[in-house]
């Protein structure tokens, strides 16, 4: 049987890509991972509420340097 119209390049081009958008849909719902996220929560470890090991103080000498640094900006302002 003769094809009597002429084929459309643009429609099926949108159809492959209406068929495999279709198809990547399928296998994204389909991952398996049916968990709620609310449970997941549960399992998660405390937050820390202490200090941080090896954390230190600022250097006094970068303190010294920003309070320069704002009277500088502040005399440049004027």
């Amino acid at each position: 049987m003769p094809i009597t119209e002429p084929i459309d390049e643009d429609e099926l081009e949108a159809d492959l890509a209406a068929l495999e958008q279709e198809k990547l849909d399928d296998q994204m719902l389909s991952t398996g991972t049916t968990v709620p996220v609310a449970d997941r929560i549960d399992r998660l470890p405390a937050a820390g509420n202490g200090t941080l090991k090896g954390a230190t103080k600022p250097n006094v000498e970068e303190e010294d340097e920003e309070e320069e640094l704002r009277k500088l900006q502040a005399e440049m302002a004027m």
